[in-house]
């Protein structure tokens, strides 16, 4: 994980932190703040989280895009306009779970959005669960994921 001390405007660092799964855990910590958009107004809590996860998932897990991909493609597609939506957000666990049994580079991955998505409740922390999985990726990219 990147040491954030010696950025500029950072209010907060995950150092200090003593090993991997102390650090997992804080990021854990944050996501309920990052995920709500009634909270995090200007989306500097979900921009901090999604990068670390980002540098996370493609430098230590090695998870790779094609493995994201059609979860990201169906999270897409989930529109509070439809009635089942929440039923549908709800079978995206199933679909982690599997993507976890057939990768075992994908339990992070699985577990972080399985958390995430456990915080959806109403329409606006849908759309910020969204910006959320779409910044993952762009910053899982920009960290040299596969």
């Amino acid at each position: 994980m990147p040491n954030y001390n010696n950025r500029p405007n950072n209010k907060q660092s995950y150092k200090g932190q003593e090993n991997e799964a102390g650090i997992y855990n804080k990021i854990k910590d944050d996501l309920p703040l990052a995920l709500d958009p009634d909270k995090d107004k200007d989306g500097e809590k979900l921009i901090h989280v999604t990068e670390e996860l980002g540098k996370w998932f493609a430098e230590k897990d090695k998870v790779t895009i094609s493995q994201i991909r059609k979860i990201y493609s169906y999270t897409r597609k989930l529109n509070v306009d439809k009635d089942d939506w929440k039923f549908r957000l709800k079978i995206l666990k199933a679909y982690l779970a599997y993507n976890a049994g057939k990768f075992s580079d994908f339990k992070n991955f699985k577990d972080v959005f399985t958390f995430a998505i456990d915080k959806v409740n109403d329409e606006k922390k849908l759309e910020r669960f969204k910006n959320f999985f779409e910044a993952v990726i762009a910053y899982h990219k920009a960290y040299g994921g596969k």
